[in-house]
């Protein structure tokens, strides 16, 4: 093969790939952090009520950062609502915005005793 073919063939090459990577939609995530997942919950709840959330709180109690497990992964904030009600918010944008939600009276300790932390965590 001569010099000017493994020219034009790395040429061609490098073109093929750079205009694939630009037409390409890459998705990179984005950590959502406390404040921002906040302003989620309460801007759900503000416009879900009478529709979803029979018997859920409207104020939020506490909210608990739980991380990721081996891979690294941000985790999800665990607001917990008051008189009663939960909701799961995951801290990575490529996930749903609401994970989980549900209207039990559970406090943080109880949550993280019962197998609900296995079913949200992210891997």
């Amino acid at each position: 093969m001569s010099y000017n073919k493994i020219l034009k063939v790395i040429f061609v090459t490098l073109f093929c790939f750079t205009l694939n990577m630009m037409s390409a939609k890459i998705s990179f995530a984005v950590f959502i952090d406390i404040q921002e997942a906040q302003d989620i919950a309460e801007n759900w709840l503000m416009h879900s009520k009478g529709l979803i959330l029979d018997g859920m709180g409207g104020e939020i109690r506490e909210v608990v950062h739980y991380h990721g497990g081996i891979h690294g992964e941000p985790g999800y904030y665990m607001f917990f609502l008051a008189p009663q009600g939960w909701i799961a918010i995951p801290a990575d944008d490529r996930l749903e915005v609401i994970r989980a939600f549900g209207s039990g009276s559970i406090t943080s300790k109880d949550y993280e005793n019962s197998p609900m932390p296995h079913f949200l965590r992210v891997d």
